[in-house]
């Protein structure tokens, strides 16, 4: 494995943190949005090294998306990117006996040009039971309780 280095253009790229969100100009001279590198639950997003464009106006949410297969008999996380646009982060939806098939975590808001930076540093992620309900007519040998989870987000610096 080779290792690659890349070149610090000012002083804030060495204080840079998982998730920090920067106003910069891309090989075309305009002015876009990175985030730098950062992983939730092990994962990287698959858009990590992309320049998002966005307007100096308006209001502009970066999120990171993970995809899921809803399946907690074989949870998989099946994709992670980053999304930054108009909308709200959607709420996690609490699912019975799987997970919502996409989950949206605010790393930061975009105010008329002004970023503010809600999301710090890698974090680790489980599912864990939310709550659960008896079934009213469970079978004798059958499962009583119907489960329902979330992903929650854990260790977070």
């Amino acid at each position: 494995m080779a290792l690659v280095t890349k070149e610090l253009k000012s002083f804030s790229d060495a204080l840079a943190h998982p998730f920090k969100i920067i106003w910069t100009t891309n090989q075309n001279n305009i002015s876009v949005i990175r985030v730098y590198p950062g992983t939730i639950a092990g994962i990287l997003a698959t858009n990590w090294d992309t320049d998002f464009t966005v307007s100096t106006s308006g209001r502009y949410y970066v999120k990171f998306v993970l995809g899921t297969n809803g399946s907690l008999g074989n949870l998989n996380l099946t994709t992670a990117k980053i999304v930054i646009d108009s909308s709200l982060p959607k709420v996690q939806s609490i699912k019975k006996n799987g997970l919502d098939p996409s989950i949206e975590i605010l790393i930061g808001v975009i105010q008329d040009g002004a970023i503010s930076q809600v999301f710090y540093s890698n974090a680790a992620g489980k599912v864990v039971e939310y709550y659960k309900l008896e079934k009213q007519n469970s079978q004798l040998g059958s499962e009583s309780y119907d489960y329902y989870y979330r992903f929650e987000l854990a260790n977070i610096c």
